[in-house]
């Protein structure tokens, strides 16, 4: 991979926008008396075989219902897994950034340290090199 980043994102398969939903036409045949009682038989007969299309269409658009129901459930279930796993991760890499943090900083502290007990170190050394030769040196008789 030398050394790039992959990206796991996968594209959003919900991009449907808008669903077009035809209308029936021509309740009664066109022909037709406007009045069920004046049809022929064979109109008659064709107006019912429309109404019952027309329950067909219903009962179809009920389960339709029902699968948009079934479908909304399961868009709001992955929106919560969604924010789920966005928290689970904001959480790890502030955890990953905290650690580092003060990793950088204990390195400091030590850095620090060690510097503060040189710098005594080398105070003390002075001092002791300075009492040495201040001390008063003992005059030959």
């Amino acid at each position: 991979m030398d050394g790039e980043a992959t990206s796991l994102r996968l594209p959003n398969p919900l991009s449907i926008t808008t669903i077009h939903a035809e209308e029936l036409k021509y309740d009664k045949p066109r022909n037709a008396s406007p009045n069920v009682e004046e049809m022929t038989t064979k109109e008659l007969s064709e107006y019912q075989h429309r109404r019952k299309e027309v329950i067909k269409i219903q009962k179809m658009d009920e389960r339709i219902s029902a699968k948009m129901l079934q479908l909304q459930k399961m868009m709001m279930d992955r929106n919560e897994e969604i924010k789920r796993i966005n928290s689970r991760r904001k959480l790890f890499d502030d955890n990953v950034a905290t650690s580092t943090q003060m990793k950088v900083d204990e390195l400091e502290i030590k850095r620090r340290k060690r510097k503060e007990a040189e710098r005594k170190e080398e105070i003390l050394e002075t001092f002791r090199l300075g009492k040495l030769s201040l001390e008063p040196k003992e005059k030959p008789n």
